[in-house]
């Protein structure tokens, strides 16, 4: 198969038909996607998506149609039966989010592992679905070489913090890394979802808890902005 090369690949974890937990409709939803996708395509026009949908509801034909023409590889995590049985019965966002993205996370990068070694591209960026990349989005710095990179933590708000020894947070809805790190990236992620699970912690901190500090490099602005979905509040970090 022939090798495709790009300047950075993006993972767009979404979740675009969802059952009662949004402020947004999922036409509303399916808005702001197509926004993603088209930032996409301006800030950095030599990319490949990959979007990873854990809805709970089936994705439309017509949506399928239209991510298919613009190239848009589509991974449907929603209907496999652990997903599922989590993202259906969500009713407000907390931990639950956290456990049905996170594993739908895990099911898609076994199957790119396997079966997409012929993409590759210099970062790889983690991008939630619904929020758009802007003018600050950079991903050639010379610093972020073999990093990964996040917006400046905050601190822990965890109520186990204390218990737990957590220190701090990582705002995820957009952070990138090396291409060369993705296998180390898999094992994060599986940590983090068993401290989702066991601890009862969420992702925020349990990025913070995993990620390699050695391998961390934190900016001021990462690029992304959007509304977020439980408040409404419009971001731009």
């Amino acid at each position: 198969m022939e090798e495709e090369n790009y300047d950075v690949m993006f993972f767009v974890n979404s979740a675009i038909n969802v059952t009662g937990r949004s402020l947004y409709s999922n036409d509303e939803r399916w808005e702001q996607t197509k926004k993603t996708l088209e930032s996409i395509d301006k800030y950095c026009p030599n990319s490949v998506i990959y979007l990873i949908d854990g809805s709970a509801l089936p994705l439309e034909e017509d949506k399928l149609d239209y991510l298919n023409e613009r190239g848009v590889r589509v991974a449907i995590t929603g209907m496999m039966p652990e997903v599922y049985k989590i993202s259906s019965t969500i009713s407000t966002y907390g931990i639950g989010n956290s456990l049905s993205e996170c594993l739908s996370f895990n099911y898609f990068l076994n199957w790119f592992l396997q079966n997409q070694q012929h993409v590759k591209a210099k970062r790889i960026c983690k991008l939630s679905g619904r929020y758009q990349i802007n003018e600050n989005f950079k991903w050639d710095d010379p610093n972020f070489t073999d990093k990964y990179v996040f917006v400046k933590h905050h601190q822990s708000n965890s109520p186990r913090k204390e218990e737990l020894g957590l220190t701090g947070l990582f705002v995820v809805r957009c952070w990138h890394m090396d291409y060369s790190l993705l296998h180390n990236f898999k094992d994060v992620i599986a940590n983090v979802y068993n401290d989702c699970a066991s601890l009862g912690i969420d992702a925020e901190n349990s990025y913070y808890k995993n990620i390699p500090k050695d391998k961390l490099y934190e900016v001021e602005k990462i690029g992304v902005e959007g509304y977020v979905s439980p408040v409404g509040v419009y971001e731009n970090e």
